[in-house]
């Protein structure tokens, strides 16, 4: 069977998503107890994958972990309790971890985890692996990747792996946690296993050497960790898109339907069709400038530079501000010098390697409706 929608009604649909909110708390708790009805017994995490009920990881975010939650909202029938320090690991390996969005962080810690009995013996300080990929993953697992210090202090206990010859081994303090408790441990290694299975699941299918999935959603710090830069880069810096020099990839970000501020103004981006895309450079930028040399590919050095797409509908939506991966692009032709309030911008065509999706594609480019 077929079901047809007339434009209006697509539209209808495409809003009701844009203001829905999957994440509140009286759903969660509902969708929980739903499961744990069915089953009898408080639901694992791989009870949820494998009922394919709601998304666990919905849970975490709202609550930090699903320990946080079950401690809260089910405290008769889930008795673990675990120091304040366990607790900001669970909710770090939650918030870090659980999407399964880099299988490198995954097996770095179950390796982590698994060589606990070789950190007395190991020799400290040998050269750890050069790759971008490697030191990425280090970064981001000794909580030194966040571009904000704030998040940094939040999580300054989360320092899970050390650097020991080309193996990822656990750091003293979170070894002492994990052979202290047993149940902490426990804890990790169901969310490890929940992670790579949600790999397995929905991230498996890398897009032309990356760790993105094409048509997959994520946040500015999925995509600096996924590109595998050193560091994550704030989003006020990034300003639309952002050059890393240690991997040479460029990262476009556009926000579709602008505020009605800039609706008034010639800065903005649009599609021609499902493979061809005009967007514009930051403020100040000029067709002879570092960023034109770089999106362009002029000049040496910058022609292996690779250049991914990430779009969004819009700044208001209701869940994680997450932006749609759309695939690698090229820019063809020339800049096009412009002007926005008085400082010069360049214009770009840019052609995507791979055309949108329909659904996608009508979903970012239908008009709204008003209200």
């Amino acid at each position: 069977s077929t079901v047809n929608f007339d434009l209006i009604s697509k539209e209808r649909i495409y809003k009701t998503i844009d203001k829905a909110n999957f994440s509140e708390l009286s759903l969660l708790k509902q969708e929980y107890s739903s499961l744990k009805e069915k089953l009898g017994h408080v639901p694992s995490l791989m009870d949820f994958e494998d009922y394919e009920a709601i998304d666990v990881t919905r849970l975490m975010r709202k609550c930090g972990s699903y320990h946080a939650f079950l401690s809260k909202y089910d405290p008769k029938d889930y008795t673990v309790r675990l120091s304040k320090e366990e607790e900001e690991i669970l909710e770090f390996l939650s918030a870090k971890i659980a999407n399964g969005k880099r299988l490198s962080d995954i097996e770095a810690l179950e390796e982590a985890v698994d060589g606990i009995d070789d950190l007395v013996t190991a020799e400290p300080d040998l050269e750890y692996g050069t790759s971008n990929e490697q030191l990425s993953t280090y970064a981001y697992l000794t909580n030194t990747f966040p571009a904000q210090e704030a998040e940094r202090k939040k999580y300054r206990n989360c320092v899970l792996v050390r650097k020991t010859g080309s193996r990822f081994l656990p750091s003293r303090t979170f070894k002492a946690l994990l052979d202290d408790n047993p149940r902490f441990k426990a804890l990790v290694l169901e969310l490890l296993a929940f992670s790579h299975r949600r790999y397995e699941k929905r991230f498996s299918n890398r897009y032309e050497g990356t760790n993105l999935v094409l048509y997959e959603k994520y946040v500015y710090e999925d995509v600096c960790r996924l590109l595998n830069w050193r560091h994550a880069v704030n989003a006020q810096s990034i300003g639309g898109y952002w050059y890393d020099e240690g991997t040479k990839t460029f990262a476009v970000f556009i926000n579709y339907k602008k505020e009605e501020a800039e609706d008034v103004i010639r800065y903005e981006d649009r599609f021609l069709d499902e493979s061809n895309l005009i967007a514009c450079s930051k403020k100040d930028r000029r067709s002879d400038s570092k960023d034109a040399d770089r999106i362009f590919k002029r000049g040496p050095g910058n022609e292996d530079i690779r250049i991914y797409l990430f779009i969004r509908k819009n700044k208001d939506d209701n869940e994680a501000k997450e932006f749609y991966f759309l695939g690698e692009v090229d820019a063809m032709g020339e800049p096009m010098p412009d002007t926005q309030d008085g400082h010069p911008i360049f214009k770009i065509h840019y052609r995507l390697k791979q055309a949108v999706r329909k659904d996608i594609y009508d979903y970012l480019t239908l008009e709204a409706l008003p209200d």
